[in-house]
């Protein structure tokens, strides 16, 4: 678990960075899980799909109308220079669907980050990020690929599909 970019290691040069935005790069005063344990503490009943829906459409409004703030800004930018003096790579890998790309964008300026600087991949929340990783990222241009992301889930699918991966769990909390 870490709590700074600067603890992202990198052994070789060209590197590839795949970075998670929710928080990882920034976050939110509330979390989707504050959302998801409220929406299961008024509704013990429903179903689990139920409430993650209800979590869901929560959290997007939430986030609509409130402005995130970065996890470690200056430790980003530590890693964004190395990047460069490493002829590395630093991209995104969100969960987020791609409809949210204006967000996004958004999101990034809110957070001192020019969206357009980077390519960001979205999964659409479809895929498990070890899958989409495996079928849409080039790793064959890389010497090392490092992975960094707060959700635990996404962290072993990543390590399951793709071992030669190094992973990181970020923790912004």
């Amino acid at each position: 678990m870490i709590r700074s970019f600067d603890e992202v290691g990198q052994n070789t040069t060209n590197a590839l960075f795949l970075i998670d935005i929710d928080d990882t790069t920034l976050c939110y005063e509330r979390s989707y899980y504050d959302f998801t344990a409220e929406v299961r503490r008024c509704n013990p009943m429903w179903a689990d799909d139920a409430c993650r829906t209800a979590a869901c459409t929560l959290y997007m409004e939430y986030i609509r109308n409130n402005k995130p703030r970065h996890t470690d800004f200056s430790g980003f930018c530590r890693l964004l220079n190395r990047s460069k003096q490493t002829n590395s790579c630093v991209m995104f890998l969100t969960a987020r669907h791609k409809l949210s790309e204006a967000h996004t964008a958004r999101d990034f300026g809110l957070i001192g980050l020019d969206y357009n600087h980077f390519k960001v991949h979205y999964t659409n929340n479809e895929i498990t990020k070890g899958e989409y990783i495996l079928k849409h990222i080039d790793m064959t241009r890389y010497d090392e690929v490092v992975f960094v992301d707060n959700d635990a889930d996404f962290i072993k699918s990543v390590e399951t599909v793709c071992p030669h991966i190094k992973c990181y769990q970020f923790n912004c909390r």
